[in-house]
């Protein structure tokens, strides 16, 4: 029988983009699994290498339960066609059989090639053909991190877009982007070579807070755990966001010949806020008429405000916060200067202990309480970045997940005095449309002529925007079945709750006691994360062909 020949590449390509494509082509094989990890046998590699219809072939038999065929892999085979030949042999019937390669046959069916390469050796029993996929597949090692880098800065040099990276490689534009800014860093560069556990995205956020040691150490800490590091990058994004507002502010301060210092503790004894303070004839001190005073000064802050809104004018207007840099005016010995705490005697007829009435252990309970509800707070504000961008495109799906009528029923039941609340269609635009505003007439049409499955959709959406316009900082100190139920359902569907959140829902557990251990004479330090040595072979199907 006569079999058609391949045409086979040349062996040299002159030029730098010649030189690209060979480095796309590498980097395409590993990503969709299309290199044989060990060596083909001196027998498949004289063998002949024929062009076969995907249609015509069939499959032998395979430990593969499940080929895997994902739209993007069907893509690039649409683009590239397939590069890597199967491996198979001509039966009695003249019929080709798939030993190795059933992943890139059913992708070539599904991108409608014309014809695949295949390597045309001899039959092998069946028992054969399964020893050999295992052992193929238990000898591959994946790409790193640190090697996509590379190869992403490479082709860029050559001139190629990071889309079109993305297309000719089968990487999605993310993890392009993220792997081009990790090779533009030096430490991020490092941290993947040195880090097995990084992400390209989470290496690409360390090149962020290449000046912040603790960042780096949160951050890293986070990513080898495994959990928490979206929540953490916000943290530390916020964190960073405040410092840099607050050392612009405090350089203005000084400018005009304020002193700057640290917020003090709030029991402090001799730093007092002007705001509690009266000079000798009872009159209250404002910064203007204390600016001459020997112990003039401020801290600075950032502070979370409500922005009041005319309802009257929008149905659908809401209060907003917004974030705000502010300075507290202080005089750093009142007592030395004269000055009058009217709060000396306490808050009116509050019963709370006063700090100096406390003991030692009450007062630091008390500081801890207050450190408690800052950080919280803090951490609160932090997560509704976080999840709002996981909300807004959970929102985006086509069919509602498991467990949604339920959420929406239980919400309407419990909660339905919410879906009214003038602030909900404001956060439902936000959730549902980019932000941009709609008339209530507007948002009921948007259910028209969508699946059944999209229109459950929308109604969770709704329901997500109630919950969302109620929450708050004040949401973590108590758990409430709306909220409660609201956090468990976004977890239920992929999302990752902070530990704040955690708190909100109920979910957070006390971690349990250690047990007390005998001291040891001495003790053997972890050894240290070696960097990746490189990849030493590359797969063929990313799992066992089939």
């Amino acid at each position: 029988m006569t079999t058609p020949r391949c045409p086979q590449p040349p062996e040299s390509q002159p030029g730098p983009y010649a030189r690209a494509g060979r480095i796309a082509l590498a980097l395409f094989l590993f990503h969709s699994g299309g290199i044989m990890s060990t060596a083909p046998t001196e027998e498949v590699a004289t063998e002949t290498v024929v062009a076969i219809d995907p249609r015509q072939v069939q499959i032998g038999a395979n430990v593969r339960l499940d080929a895997n065929v994902d739209k993007e892999f069907v893509a690039n085979v649409r683009e590239e066609g397939v590069i890597v030949p199967v491996v198979g042999y001509f039966d009695g019937d003249a019929h080709y059989v798939v030993v190795d390669g059933q992943r890139r046959t059913l992708a070539a069916i599904e991108a409608k090639q014309a014809t695949i390469p295949a390597f045309a050796t001899r039959r092998r029993e069946d028992a054969d053909r399964i020893v050999a996929q295992m052992s193929a597949n238990h000898h591959r090692v994946a790409i790193t991190a640190a090697e996509r880098a590379k190869g992403f800065e490479q082709l860029a040099g050559f001139g190629m877009s990071a889309a079109q990276i993305a297309k000719k490689t089968g990487y999605k534009r993310p993890e392009v982007d993220a792997g081009l800014k990790v090779a533009g860093s030096d430490l991020a560069s490092k941290a993947t070579e040195r880090w097995g556990f990084l992400t390209l995205e989470q290496a690409a956020a360390l090149a962020e807070f290449d000046q912040d040691a603790d960042a780096l150490q949160a951050l890293t800490v986070a990513a080898e755990r495994g959990s928490g590091f979206d929540h953490e990058l916000q943290r530390q994004r916020d964190k960073r966001d405040d410092r840099e507002a607050i050392k612009a502010f405090a350089e203005q301060l000084t400018a005009d010949g304020v002193t700057v210092i640290e917020r003090p503790p709030h029991d402090h004894k001799t730093i007092l806020r002007l705001n509690q303070l009266d000079d000798a004839e009872g009159n209250r001190i404002t910064p203007e008429t204390h600016a001459d005073c020997p112990g003039h000064a401020a801290y600075v802050t950032r502070e979370w405000r409500w922005i009041e809104t005319d309802a009257k004018d929008d149905e659908d207007a809401a209060d907003e916060q917004e974030q705000v840099t502010v300075a507290t005016y202080v005089c750093t010995d009142a007592k030395a200067h004269g000055h009058v705490d009217r709060w000396a005697g306490g808050y009116g007829g509050s019963t709370k202990k006063k700090a100096a009435d406390m003991s030692e252990a009450e007062r630091e309970a008390a500081r801890a309480e207050r450190r408690d509800v800052i950080e919280s707070n803090k951490a609160w504000k932090s997560a509704e970045t976080v999840r709002a961008a996981f909300v807004v495109k959970f929102l985006t799906r086509k069919s509602a997940p498991k467990g949604s009528a339920a959420f929406v029923v239980a919400t309407i039941a419990e909660e339905g005095h919410w879906l009214s609340d003038h602030r909900t269609p404001t956060k439902a635009d936000e959730l549902l449309n980019g932000g941009k505003a709609r008339m209530r007439a507007d948002r009921a049409k948007a259910a028209e002529n969508v699946t059944e499955g999209r229109a459950l959709m929308l109604a969770v959406g709704q329901c997500c925007a109630a919950y969302e316009a109620q929450m708050g900082t004040h949401t973590w100190r108590n758990v409430t079945p709306g909220p409660a139920r609201y956090l468990a359902f976004l977890a239920a569907n992929g999302y990752e709750l902070a530990d704040v959140e955690k708190r909100a829902a109920g979910l957070d557990k006390p971690a349990p006691k250690p047990r007390a251990k005998k001291a040891r004479k001495a003790t053997t330090p972890p050894p240290e994360t070696k960097a990746p040595e490189g990849n030493t072979a590359a797969s063929s199907d990313e799992h066992p062909a089939a």
